[in-house]
């Protein structure tokens, strides 16, 4: 069995991974976001609650806040207790590279006013002092190109290939660390760096977009059609929180099996910008299945600009229930699916369990309560 924990951390990833092998059960995480300052975040506590004694691997994708944030207390949770820790390319293998990131965090940290962007770059040091303490250099890796198999303990009958960023894309990166940009901490360039992942386990394909630009997406797709190779996603948690340009029709028609029914698409987000109600759109035409952490706009987030792009006419009863059930405008969030579960058994078997099974208009959830 191996499962998905898709965690509700607003605008940001957390993900756990189970699996169940013959010697028992083994995780992994990537990535890690705590909007709300939680002594423990999300993951950390979702990770208690399963039970977990030890992790196989950690992926942090990228660095930008939500992808990181609460990271170090997992680290330090878990401390000479992970396996692997997987990262995007900041060249540590390069003499001096580590020292001269840190300086550059520290011109930044020092010319700065604001306290929560010293917090930040605080955080991600730590992750990096961390790692070296607690986890060892020589289980450090920084993998990136188009396939390239990473082997964590444990996941003996799951194929785990990372497969972006591009390994071309790490050179601007390092440019940027040489010449002390202050661009390293919030650039939206940073979403070149991301890793993506994709989980093969009996022929089932389950990729994991991190922030991966359309740009990236395109290059991958245009080296893997010379090789013949093709991404057969039946679950895809879409790239960029479901973003405009980068979840567009031509990237979410690679990632996904086009064979496939059963296709399911996880957006993480806050529901205020992301998930774009274009990609909705997509998704609804594609016949694809979106699991939304959050209320989209479109679906309610703000319940006053309710507008619809599936059917040409609500039924009064329809607008009623969606009043209902809409949670308050004045709370940090308004959980749609909130944590998602997704399972496939040792048949191949895929089963999704959300934490609050609101029906869904994409899904088709309310048809019964529309005018035929």
């Amino acid at each position: 069995m191996l499962t998905f924990y898709f965690l509700n951390v607003e605008h940001g990833d957390s993900v756990i991974i189970e699996y169940k092998s013959p010697a028992g059960l083994v995780y992994g995480l990537i990535d890690s976001n705590n909007p709300a300052n939680l002594s423990s975040p999300p993951a950390l506590i979702k990770l208690q609650e399963l039970g977990a004694k030890r992790l196989s691997f950690v992926v942090l994708t990228h660095p930008h806040v939500d992808h990181y944030n609460g990271l170090p207390a997992i680290i330090e949770f878990y401390k000479e207790k992970i396996g692997h820790f997987y990262c995007f390319s900041i060249g540590k293998y390069i003499p001096g590279r580590i020292k001269e990131l840190c300086s550059v965090y520290q011109k930044i940290h020092n010319s700065t006013e604001s306290q929560t962007l010293k917090r930040q770059i605080a955080e991600l040091v730590t992750i990096f002092v961390y790692v070296q303490k607690y986890i060892g250099s020589k289980n450090w890796y920084e993998p990136n190109g188009y396939l390239n198999r990473i082997v964590p303990e444990g996941f003996d009958e799951v194929s785990i290939e990372v497969i972006l960023p591009p390994a071309k894309i790490k050179g601007p990166y390092f440019e940027m660390i040489k010449k002390g940009s202050t661009d390293i901490v919030n650039s939206s360039r940073l979403n070149d760096l991301s890793l993506a992942l994709k989980f093969t386990y009996k022929e089932r394909e389950i990729v994991l977009g991190g922030d991966g630009t359309y740009e990236n997406w395109v290059d991958h797709e245009r080296y893997c059609r010379r090789g013949q190779i093709n991404i057969n996603g039946s679950v895809v948690k879409l790239p960029h929180h479901g973003s405009k340009h980068d979840c567009q029709l031509r990237v979410l028609e690679y990632l996904f099996d086009g064979g496939r029914k059963d296709k399911i698409a996880i957006i993480s987000a806050n529901g205020k910008s992301h998930p774009h109600k274009d990609v909705l759109k997509i998704l609804s035409e594609k016949e694809i299945n979106p699991y939304c952490t959050n209320l989209a706009r479109e679906c309610g987030a703000n319940i006053e600009n309710l507008t619809t792009y599936r059917y040409k006419e609500l039924t009064p009863k329809f607008n009623r229930l969606l009043r209902t059930i809409a949670t308050h405008l004045e709370k940090r969030t308004q959980p749609c699916q909130g944590d998602i579960q997704v399972s496939i058994n040792s048949s191949g078997e895929l089963r999704i369990k959300p934490q609050f099974p609101i029906l869904c208009p994409c899904r088709g959830g309310y048809d019964f309560l529309f005018d035929t």
